[in-house]
């Protein structure tokens, strides 16, 4: 996958934010991630939104996973998205 959107904590767990919806989450989705050695792999994606809430939106959602909140389909970034997240571990 490409790295450039890929955020890492420590050395086992990963939340992936792709940029292109299509090419690039086929292929975060398809890497055996379990073989490469990482523990926990979350795809992130906010359900639609604009050059401004999407990445309002990942922030909050990485500031949200970071204080030890469960990101599930009833969590809303301040803007009104949702995200999707899909454990790929």
């Amino acid at each position: 996958p490409d790295l450039h959107n890929v955020l890492i904590f420590g050395v086992t767990t990963a939340y992936f934010t792709p940029t292109c919806m299509s090419k690039c989450q086929k292929r975060v989705e398809r890497t055996d991630w379990k073989g490469a050695g990482v523990d926990d792999a979350i795809l992130l994606m906010p359900e639609s939104g604009s050059q401004h809430s999407v990445p309002v939106t990942l922030g909050e959602a990485f500031a949200a996973l970071l204080r030890g909140t469960t990101l599930d389909r009833s969590w809303r970034s301040s803007v009104g998205l949702s995200l999707i997240c899909r454990k790929l571990v």
